[in-house]
């Protein structure tokens, strides 16, 4: 039981990982477009969503219960 615990309790802090980067990824797509919207330089922006989207997803395929 102690196991199971401490599964649910990795899975729990996965999780609040995983909506911290959605709120990243909010953000930064919010940065994306406003910097379109000026014609400013974007590349710098999408390689930071690029990053966190990356990391989101392993994360996703990382939180498993077993």
């Amino acid at each position: 039981m102690d196991g199971a615990r401490v599964a649910v309790d990795k899975l729990l802090d996965m999780y609040d990982e995983y909506k911290t980067l959605t709120a990243k990824i909010v953000a930064a797509e919010r940065r994306l477009a406003l910097a379109k919207l000026k014609n400013s330089d974007v590349e710098q922006i999408r390689i930071e969503l690029d990053d966190l989207r990356h990391s989101q997803q392993q994360l996703s395929d990382d939180m498993t219960f077993d």
